[in-house]
């Protein structure tokens, strides 16, 4: 192509006064690493979840009501992670389908984020840690995505 030098070998190289682009392959591959975390973790707490407690409590600690929002909210974080992990096996990561995802999980993990300060700014009752792992690194990464 323009700007590339043939080689001996037949593989094309940057010829002198080449414009050199970022590979758009990293890209690909660090989005792909993005949707394979995501969807490996959600699976994992969601499981956890359908247990109707959370990971700090004891068994029977919850009422039977309290454990069915527990159990709904597994169900919703399952249903996160079949989304990431049908785009990805799909190889629908950088398409529309794929933009559509990234926001999807942008709104649903940056807006955790503002669910979780909120409730901190209120209460101070748990660790500020809370506000940032797990949601932020994936809403941050899902919307950078969409740049």
């Amino acid at each position: 192509g323009e700007g590339h030098a043939p080689q001996c070998d037949g593989v094309a190289r940057p010829g002198p006064g080449a414009i050199l682009v970022p590979d758009s392959s990293l890209a690909m591959d660090r989005m792909a690493v993005v949707y394979l975390a995501h969807t490996a973790l959600e699976v994992c707490l969601g499981l956890i979840k359908l247990r109707g407690r959370y990971q700090h409590e004891s068994p029977g600690e919850r009422s039977a009501k309290s454990a069915m929002y527990v159990r709904h909210h597994a169900a919703s974080i399952l249903s996160l992670a079949a989304l990431s992990g049908l785009v990805q096996w799909r190889g629908l990561i950088h398409t529309e389908t794929g933009e559509i995802c990234n926001a999807v999980l942008a709104i649903f993990h940056l807006g955790a984020v503002c669910s979780f300060a909120h409730a901190w700014l209120c209460s101070r009752s748990f660790p500020a840690a809370k506000i940032i792992v797990p949601h932020a690194p994936f809403g941050v990464a899902f919307a950078l995505a969409l740049l």
